[in-house]
């Protein structure tokens, strides 16, 4: 059993709310980069 409590969840929420605009949009999973080819073609170097 995890020794978090309700209130260290919500701080943890609120952390991520209050997170720059850029780190709340970055990629977190490789699906979020569908449709970038230029990111995950192995075949594409620079």
């Amino acid at each position: 059993m995890s020794s978090e409590s309700l209130f260290d969840f919500d701080r943890k929420v609120q952390a991520k709310l209050d997170a720059p605009l850029a780190e709340r949009m970055r990629p977190q999973t490789f699906e979020d980069f569908v449709g970038q080819d230029q990111i995950v073609d192995r075949t594409r170097c620079c």
